[in-house]
Formats: structure tokens, C-alpha cells, sequence
């Protein structure tokens, strides 16, 4: 039976013995078409062509495709015992092409040439080749795979680039209408922050000018009321300093006509209040003797003090004294 040697240090007799090298690092897998890689990489394999499509649209495609993977040590004798050095051409190559051919032929060739569909495709078959049990089970672990290049016919091919350089000005004229969408959107974006702006700054405008307003009327009503108050203490000063000269006065007065002095004085007073009532009255005319005359003061109201006119006088008693 196949024994595994593991790095280290053995004595083996060449007559009894022989030993089989594997590369465990990564490997490529290549099937395509020479001139798609140039010098740079080395084609195993031819490239793999498939008739895609049905229905009338049948389509013949061929693929270049680079499948990058490593062998499993622990499963070296596996492969070994099934397939040894020839497992790329009878366990890799048949699942690979079974694999494309499953994927590809159902789909039209517009469906994965380019694009997301290509994208798709690959993926699938990465993903289906990764979990083939024939490789599975040999160690063979697939870390990646690239769809190099599809190549159809030219007539096709122009074809499709027509149907792509369609597609691709209708796309650039959606994006293009919803750019200037975007464009108005802004615009009218920016035009109502603009009224917005003007907006608020004519309402704090006019609330500063409401509480200027509210302010200087606080002042006068303010200032209003300090000049009432100062009017009123006025006229509270007047009005006390009034009532104290009528009280001075009146004291003045009632002391001036107290006693026989204050009599003489008050009669004194009364005899030139009556010259003074006479003084401008002029009378033609005789008057029998003790005959009382009544006169009117000023507007005919109140009527001066009855005089005797004829008689003898009363002396008063500023002339008895005298």
C-alpha cells in the first residue's frame, strides 16, 4: 500500500521502493485558446466550445478559462490509487467541461457574454466545481476560476456590441434625465431654503422691530408716569404750601383785627372800601332829607351797602377817638 512521507529524514533502498512527487502549492488548470494568454501563460488544454441556445438561436461559443487550485495532503494517497499525475486530464478537464456545458448551453449567448450575466456564469461555475464530489474526494481544492475570454462569431459579436452600444445610451439617457432631476431638485431644494431664510429673517426683523416698538412705548409710558408722579409731588408741594400761606395768612389777619386797635382798623377799611364804591358814581338831583338810597354793585347783583343821604353822618369809632 501507498505510504504518505512527511517532511523528515528516511532511508529508502530504490530497488524496493519508488516514490511519486505532488505539488501541494497552488497549481493552474488552463483551457483556452493560446493567443488569448499571449507568453504570458502556458495552455494545458484547448479552448471549449459549446453550441448555446435553442429554439432557432443556436449559437457556437468557445471558452478560455484559468482554474487556480491546490492539492490536499491527506488525501494524496486517494489520489494516487484513482488517478495519480493524470488528474488533470481525467478528473478535472471532464467535470469542468460537463460543468460549462451544463451552465451555458440552457442560456442564450446575449444572457452571459457580458456584463452581470458573465459575473453570474462564472460564479456558478466556480461555485459548481468547487463542490464536484470526483475532485472532492481527491483532494483537489479549487480556490478560484476566471472565464478568460468567450469567443463567437464576428457577425454575432457586432451584433451584440450594436445591442450593447444601445443599451448603453439608453442607460447614459436615463442617467442624464435623472441627473437633471436631481439638478431641479436641488435648485428647488436651494430656492426654498432661500424663501426660508428671507422668511425667518423678515420675522426676526419684524419681531425686533415689535420689541423695539413694545420698548420705547414701556419708555414713554415709563417716563409718562415719572412725569405725573413729579407733577403730582408739584402739586402736592404747592397745594401743602398753599394751605400753610392761607393758615399764616389767616393767622395774620385774625391777629390784625383782634382788639380795639383790630376794630378801628376794620372800620377804617370798610369807610374806604365805600369811598372807593362811590368814588366814580356821579348823581344829579336832591334827595329829601333821611331818605335811604340802595344801590347795585357791578352787573346789577349784589347791592351795596345802604347809604344815608342828607342825615348826619354817624361818626365812627376812629373819629370818637380822634
Amino acid at each position: 500500500m501507498p505510504e504518505l512521507v512527511t517532511p523528515k529524514t528516511k532511508l529508502y533502498i530504490p530497488l524496493t521502493t519508488t516514490l511519486y512527487t505532488y505539488h501541494i502549492g497552488t497549481q493552474k488548470f488552463i483551457m483556452g485558446d493560446q493567443k488569448v494568454y499571449g507568453t504570458a501563460e502556458k495552455v494545458q488544454f484547448p479552448a471549449y466550445e459549446i453550441t448555446t441556445g435553442g429554439s432557432g438561436k443556436e449559437q457556437p461559443a468557445t471558452f478560455s478559462v484559468t482554474l487556480q487550485f491546490h492539492l490536499d495532503p491527506t488525501k494524496l494517497i486517494v489520489l494516487h490509487n484513482t488517478a495519480q499525475n493524470r488528474y488533470r486530464t481525467s478528473v478535472i478537464k471532464p467535470a469542468l467541461t460537463r460543468i460549462i456545458s451544463d451552465l451555458a448551453t440552457t442560456q442564450t449567448v446575449l444572457d452571459f457574454y457580458s456584463g452581470q450575466g458573465r459575473v453570474k456564469l462564472q460564479k456558478d461555475i466556480e461555485d459548481a466545481i468547487r463542490a464536484h464530489p470526483s475532485l472532492n474526494r481527491r483532494g483537489i481544492v479549487v480556490e478560484t476560476l476566471v472565464i478568460d475570454h468567450i469567443e463567437l462569431d464576428t457577425a454575432y459579436v457586432a451584433e451584440i456590441t450594436g445591442r450593447q452600444l444601445a443599451t448603453q445610451k439608453k442607460l447614459r439617457a436615463i442617467e442624464e434625465t435623472l441627473a437633471a432631476e436631481e439638478e431641479a431638485k436641488k435648485a428647488e431644494a436651494i430656492a426654498k431654503a432661500d424663501k426660508l431664510t428671507k422668511i425667518v429673517g423678515a420675522e426676526a426683523s419684524k419681531e425686533v422691530r415689535i420689541q423695539a416698538a413694545q420698548a420705547d412705548k414701556e419708555e414713554k409710558k415709563l417716563a409718562a408716569q415719572a412725569s405725573r408722579f413729579a407733577k403730582e409731588q408739584d402739586a402736592r408741594g404747592l397745594l401743602a404750601a398753599g394751605i400753610a400761606q392761607a393758615k399764616v395768612d389767616n393767622a395774620r389777619k385774625t391777629s390784625r383785627y383782634a382788639g380795639q386797635s383790630g376794630a378801628r382798623q376794620a372800620a377804617v377799611e370798610m369807610n374806604q372800601a365805600r369811598v372807593e364804591m362811590f368814588k366814580n358814581f356821579t348823581f344829579t338831583g336832591f334827595l329829601p332829607e333821611k331818605a335811604a338810597l340802595t344801590l347795585l354793585g357791578p352787573g346789577m347783583q349784589a347791592p351795596i351797602p345802604t347809604v344815608e343821604v342828607g342825615g348826619k353822618a354817624e361818626p365812627n369809632s376812629d373819629d370818637e377817638e380822634e
